[in-house]
This record gives C-alpha cells, sequence and structure tokens, in this order.
C-alpha cells in the first residue's frame, strides 16, 4: 500500500497541530501561573518554537518533547544554553530520549533558578514559525 507524499503530509501535519493542541491544554492547567498572561495565539506559538527546538536537540517522542517545552515554559525559552544543562543535553552516552528524565533528576535546583534569571524573551524566536512575543 502506497500513500500519496500529499495525504501523508496532510495526516503528519494534522497529528501535529493536535500535538500543539494537547501542550496548549497541558499548559493552561499545570504551567498557569506561567503562562496565564499569554494569550492562545502566542502560547501556540511559543509551543510550536519549543517542539523546534527540542527536535533539534535530538528528541523525537512526544513525551521527551512534552517535557522539554514545559521546561521552556517553566523557566526560560533558552535554558538549554545554561552551562548545566547544555552539558547534559550534549552527553552521547545517553539516548536523546532519556536525557529529557535527566534535566528532571540530574539538575540542581539552583541550576533550574539560574537558567531562569538568564530568560531572554528573543530566545522564543530563534525556532518560531510565526509571532511569539
Amino acid at each position: 500500500m502506497k500513500i500519496p507524499a500529499a495525504k501523508f503530509d496532510a495526516f503528519q501535519s494534522s497529528a501535529e497541530e493536535a500535538f500543539v493542541n494537547d501542550l496548549l491544554r497541558f499548559a493552561r492547567r499545570e504551567l498557569e501561573v506561567w503562562v496565564r498572561h499569554d494569550p492562545d495565539d502566542i502560547l501556540r506559538e511559543r509551543i510550536r518554537s519549543g517542539i523546534a527546538r527540542a527536535r533539534s536537540h535530538g528528541f523525537a517522542w512526544q513525551s521527551s518533547i512534552a517535557k522539554f517545552v514545559s521546561l521552556m515554559l517553566r523557566f526560560a525559552p533558552n535554558f538549554d544554553e545554561y552551562p548545566p544543562m547544555r552539558q547534559l543535553l550534549d552527553r552521547t552516552d545517553v539516548e536523546p530520549e532519556a536525557r529529557a528524565d535527566l534535566l528532571f533528576t540530574e539538575i540542581a535546583a539552583e541550576h533550574w533558578e539560574g537558567a531562569e534569571v538568564r530568560y531572554d524573551a528573543l530566545a522564543w524566536q530563534d525556532f518560531a514559525t510565526g509571532r511569539v512575543l
């Protein structure tokens, strides 16, 4: 069975949009304190940017991407540039999907605080497809 490329692309686009919507609902419910002032269109675009940024680190599973995007929304869109996070994300001895879990278990609270104080709103634009600020 062969699926025409246009149909596959449409399916993939639809699945991606459903994932974005799932993450938006999750953010509204679980990250409300950090996203309450973001209109849906801006939050949706930040999530898209976050998905692309997560993929740039090799994440492919929706669960790993969701963890990464959640951390972006909670702490900083550029948290991955902070040296302790960067070092973990650059590890080659650990599969990319496992690195997502390590962000929650191996990074000390003071490093998350360090990433948060280095918040750079322009980092939302790094992987954006539309207006994010």
